[in-house]
């Protein structure tokens, strides 16, 4: 068996141990058994650093068995923001429930400052490709200007 078969045999078996995990857990919260859940919650970590990864594929299953305000949830939010590469979320968008990344973005928006300067409105402008450039000057719209504009539009 090569390489990366095996590696991809071993995640399919860390999933389903992670999802096995992750009802216990929630079996564990009905059942009043904090304890039972802090010990999930330290294999499921101990699962993640020795493994070398976030497991994304088990989060359906984790707001799917949970409610807001979960430390399951919020385990699994902060291992996200903190472990998941960006090219992931648009690589695997099925993997990530919509609530989920409303919740990252809270943390988000709590835990990380901006670095440095905002950037100059211009750098969202859209590039314009002059088609005259000695002949046709561009029109300056100033904000009341283009109220005007925007009313003869409709």
């Amino acid at each position: 068996m090569d390489w990366e078969a095996e590696k991809n045999k071993m995640q399919r078996e860390f999933d389903n141990a992670l999802s096995n995990a992750v009802a216990l857990w929630a079996l564990a919260d009905k059942l009043l058994m904090p304890t039972l859940q802090n010990r999930i919650v330290d294999w499921i970590h101990w699962g993640r650093v020795k493994a070398k990864i976030v497991p994304t594929a088990v989060l359906n299953d984790v707001y799917r068995c949970t409610g807001p305000g979960s430390q399951l949830r919020r385990l699994f939010v902060e291992n996200c923001a903190r472990g998941v590469p960006n090219e992931w979320y648009l690589k695997h968008p099925e993997q990530f429930p919509q609530e989920m990344l409303l919740e990252l973005a809270t943390y988000f928006s709590v835990n990380f400052s901006v670095k440095g300067q905002a950037e100059e409105k211009e750098s969202f402008h859209v590039k314009v490709m002059k088609l005259f450039p000695n002949d046709v000057k561009q029109a300056q719209l100033t904000p009341s200007r283009m109220e005007t504009h925007e009313s003869s539009r409709g």
